[in-house]
């Protein structure tokens, strides 16, 4: 007897990766072995949706495997936490911007806009690292790393990243445009920073919410 297609959705649904940043290496090769049984079982040579998940599925294990400095150097064993940080901090020369990567290309953009598709979950991480700086987010690295294109941090943005999340430099919270505001550094640095600013405020940000954020800090 064949099952109504509603039933194979639900069966599907359970056996999805969580929505979670803390997904493992083992979780997804796990993951698809359980999808694959579900293909051969409900629909053998049929293309589905299940085709779908399973390409993305493959497609994730191999750019974490492009993109295992954290993993292979640091044996951080949760990659999705990692892997746009690896990739933002691609010819990043700040002290310690680490990357599998020395060159960012058009390629390294569109496996982040395939990570970020996949896992948008990724885009939370709080895994970042420079000097003095601890939990930064991947917007915070892409914004600090001179050598990141400035459509990159706009479609980071795009798709959902938090223009108002808190990092931390020498223990106190700070955010990303008031840290990279230049002063008078050189004139590139100034138009830089300029420019980030205003994709950020193209993209709806207030400052008014974010004073009023900073504030709930120094009580």
């Amino acid at each position: 007897m064949k099952l109504p297609e509603e039933i194979h959705r639900i069966i599907h649904e359970y056996l999805k990766l969580p929505f979670s940043i803390s997904i493992t290496n083992n979780m997804i090769k796990n993951t698809f072995c359980d999808i694959n049984n579900l293909k051969i079982i409900f629909f053998n040579d049929e293309h589905t949706f299940i085709d779908n998940y399973k390409n993305d599925l493959r497609k994730l294990y191999f750019l974490i495997k492009k993109y295992d400095y954290y993993e292979y150097w640091c044996k951080e064993r949760e990659p999705i936490r990692t892997i746009l940080i690896d990739m933002l901090c691609t010819e990043c020369s700040l002290p310690f911007a680490l990357s599998s990567h020395s060159i960012f290309t058009d390629d390294i953009f569109n496996d982040i806009k395939e990570i970020i598709r996949i896992v948008p979950q990724s885009l939370q991480s709080q895994y970042g690292q420079l000097r003095c700086r601890y939990k930064l987010s991947p917007l915070d690295i892409a914004c600090h790393n001179v050598n990141i294109p400035l459509n990159v941090i706009e479609y980071i943005l795009d798709k959902g990243a938090n223009m108002y999340y808190l990092y931390e430099v020498n223990g106190y919270k700070t955010h990303i445009l008031d840290d990279i505001d230049p002063g008078i550094a050189s004139i590139f640095a100034c138009e830089r920073y300029e420019k980030i600013k205003q994709i950020f405020l193209e993209k709806g940000f207030d400052n008014e919410k974010l004073i009023n954020i900073l504030s709930l800090y120094d009580e």
